[in-house]
């Protein structure tokens, strides 16, 4: 996931009688008590942030304290592939997030561009390229995803039914060729 959700650390002075001051870097994962024993960090980036303080006592002695915060990075949720009829619209991503935003391209054979589910109607291949963005905390994160519409062969099915009048209630059987599998 990409939340840059913010994280309150609290560092205990063990040894009561000094006087300790902190310095929080880099100031821009700091968003507030830069300079106290708890300050509230947040990442921005995707990966690993590491934020360092700098403890000091009264006596110029000081210690680094390090935090990691990981960010994840951003899973699209999109298809790799869809296979469509040819001419028939086919929603392209009904299991996309709603909590994201999309921009597809390009345009052709698509219902709309920035919706997460768009509708394709075409009888040619395409490739879309679909950015994704999710905004958390005043951080966006975004990631560039591919999704490849291929075109299904529209079958051509005969139907035999030999010319049969038939009573109610009569079973008859009808004969299909032209495909390799009916459903």
């Amino acid at each position: 996931q990409c939340d840059a959700e913010s994280v309150q650390v609290e560092v205990r002075n063990n040894a009561p009688g000094q006087q300790l001051t902190y310095s929080w870097t880099p100031a821009f994962n700091v968003v507030s008590g830069g300079n106290t024993a708890t300050p509230v960090l947040r990442p921005t980036e995707i990966g690993a942030n590491v934020i360092t303080g700098i403890v000091s006592n009264q006596f110029e002695c000081e210690d680094t304290l390090t935090v990691t915060i990981n960010l994840g990075a951003l899973d699209s949720g999109l298809p790799d592939t869809v296979k469509v009829c040819p001419g028939v619209a086919t929603p392209l991503a009904p299991n996309a997030s709603a909590e994201f935003s999309y921009q597809w391209g390009p345009v052709t054979g698509l219902s709309a561009t920035n919706v997460r589910n768009p509708s394709f109607t075409g009888t040619v291949p395409v490739t879309y390229l679909v950015t994704v963005t999710k905004n958390s905390g005043g951080i966006s994160c975004q990631v560039v995803d591919t999704v490849v519409v291929t075109i299904g062969l529209k079958p051509e099915l005969k139907v035999s039914t030999m010319d049969t009048t038939a009573c109610f209630n009569v079973t008859l059987i009808l004969t299909a060729t032209g495909a390799s599998g009916y459903t």
